[in-house]
């Protein structure tokens, strides 16, 4: 329900400003504060979900995760319920600018021009006055969606702040959008697995991003994120459904296809912590890779429908 519900909402904040209508901070409200109840409850609920829907519109979506993976981010850093809202809250509108943009000025395959650049960063601005016209939040709101493209070496914009003039929370919804946008299929990319998107910010880590930041949020996530495809050490394919805390290698996944990658339907589930404890060595199964998502033509919203 909190998942339905914010797709709805989501999509009614979009059209919304598409159709020069002022923000609802009642629908922003409706929509986020299920969200963190559901991922306070159960992050790996909420993200197994999600990576069971139909994906809608790439803003939809992106408002949506951002929002999920802000609440999920700051359980996992131990912050209060309040403070997890407000952060959730960031996720969810940090790039509403966009649709204030002409269609198609950012919605294309080809690199951008000089022009087209300078209007695509102008989302920024665009947002916080959004925000600001319908009285949504606070100065700690503003603050975090004004630098999420602020990067820790000063390269980022509006600003080109760096280091600790980037506040927390903007340094965190940076890591955020990057991610979700990395993972998610773009005109002009095709999605990256998710683990192979936070090897990526590993590496980058001190340079665009903090690199605390970073370690705590592959933690947060798990090595491999549920949702993820992998290969196993058998040949068949797998979803993450779960993470082991303790053992952040060894999830909890379901089988998706036999060793000739066909489609199994028992859809049996492992525990790789278990499966790890086996005796033998040579029966042990553990993930082999990572794989991208549609890797074999597998579509797991389809499989779930």
């Amino acid at each position: 329900r909190a998942r339905d519900n914010a797709r709805s909402l989501a999509r009614r904040i979009v059209d919304d400003v598409r159709e020069y209508r002022r923000l609802s901070p009642e629908a922003v409200t409706d929509a986020v504060e299920p969200i963190v109840e559901s991922v306070i409850r159960s992050a790996d609920a909420f993200f197994w979900l999600e990576a069971l829907s139909k994906r809608d519109s790439y803003n939809y979506s992106h408002a949506i995760n951002c929002c999920a993976l802000s609440a999920s981010f700051g359980r996992h850093l131990g912050l209060p319920k309040e403070l997890i809202v407000e952060l959730a809250t960031g996720g969810m509108l940090m790039d509403i600018g966009k649709a204030a943009l002409p269609q198609g000025t950012i919605d294309h395959g080809n690199s951008l021009d000089a022009t087209q650049l300078k209007a695509m960063r102008s989302h920024v601005g665009l947002g916080i006055t959004l925000i600001e016209q319908a009285g949504i939040g606070g100065p700690e709101l503003l603050s975090m969606v004004s630098t999420h493209h602020e990067r820790h070496d000063g390269s980022g914009y509006p600003n080109g702040l760096s280091g600790s003039q980037i506040p927390l929370y903007g340094r965190m919804l940076g890591i955020i959008d990057t991610y979700d946008a990395m993972s998610s299929p773009r005109h002009h990319q095709p999605a990256k697995s998710r683990h192979d998107v936070l090897q990526t910010l590993y590496r980058e880590r001190d340079r665009l991003f903090q690199g605390q930041l970073v370690e705590q949020f592959t933690q947060c996530l798990g090595v491999y994120p549920t949702g993820s495809l992998v290969e196993l050490s058998t040949g068949e394919v797998a979803i993450i459904m779960a993470q082991n805390p303790a053992r952040r290698l060894f999830p909890r996944v379901t089988v998706l296809t036999k060793s000739d990658k066909s489609i199994d339907p028992a859809f049996r589930q492992l525990d790789l912590l278990l499966e790890s404890m086996t005796p033998d060595p040579a029966n042990q199964i553990r993930i082999a890779r990572a794989l991208p998502p549609g890797a074999y033509g597998l579509d797991a919203a389809e499989l779930y429908l």
